[in-house]
């Protein structure tokens, strides 16, 4: 048996700290595809050693948030138009099959988790400030909570998983869908809409407004980058 220190408790809950910081950043737009991550400026940020660092920054490389190029370090990943499109088919094919499962097969936790999410969801603001557009961290905790409750039924953790880890990828699009000045503003309408459908057992529509959701969102990021945006904030 591997004996653990509290020095090694100390050091994977800093790099957890890290990490979590670092990518609620990039998701949220603050920080821009391609920004230099300098380890040393971590550092200091961060008040810590520089191994807590690297592997909080090596966590984000295996979600594909970060990059790591020899003889230049740690940067945010790009993005690209393609890279959007690819996530958001990957999303319309496999959610949207874990969703119809979902509404096939309910039970009571099921309906009451998607009732209570949806309301909460209805109730927070998306921007701490609407005039900047600035992220509110509490909608898109409300939000992810929403749409994994729709796919809670499909019967496979690996396929909740999936949606996940293509959820937390196409936030960073999401994030620049909502600084747009063309930017959407009747997603609460379409989860309303999708939910209600869902709890009535109407999978045919359900799973189509999900589809139709996404793909709004597809049109405001084609736009931003149709306007001559190269994907980053500015």
């Amino acid at each position: 048996m591997t004996r653990v220190s509290a020095d090694d408790g100390a050091h994977r809950t800093a790099a957890s700290r890290i990490a979590a910081e670092l990518r609620a950043e990039i998701l949220q737009g603050m920080l821009a595809p391609g920004a230099r991550l300098k380890v040393s400026a971590l550092q200091s940020r961060f008040d810590t050693a520089i191994n807590p660092i690297r592997e909080g920054l090596n966590r984000l490389v295996s979600e594909g948030l970060v990059e790591l190029v020899d003889h230049k370090g740690f940067s945010v990943a790009d993005i690209s138009l393609d890279a959007w499109r690819d996530i958001l088919e990957a999303r319309c094919m496999i959610e949207a099959a874990a969703f119809e499962r979902s509404i096939r097969n309910p039970d009571d936790a099921w309906r009451d988790e998607i009732a209570i999410s949806l309301h909460r969801l209805l109730r927070t603001p998306r921007f701490t400030d609407e005039r900047a557009r600035l992220p509110n961290p509490d909608w898109e905790k409300i939000h992810h909570r929403f749409h994994r409750a729709l796919i809670a039924r499909c019967g496979s953790h690996e396929v909740i998983a999936i949606c996940d880890s293509l959820r937390r990828k196409a936030d960073r699009y999401r994030a620049l869908a909502g600084k747009s000045q063309k930017a959407r503003t009747n997603y609460n309408d379409e989860h309303e809409m999708m939910a209600n459908h869902a709890l009535d057992g109407d999978a045919a529509r359900a799973v189509r407004i999900l589809v139709d959701h996404y793909r709004a969102t597809l049109s405001v990021v084609e736009r931003y980058f149709a306007d001559g945006r190269d994907g980053r904030d500015g």
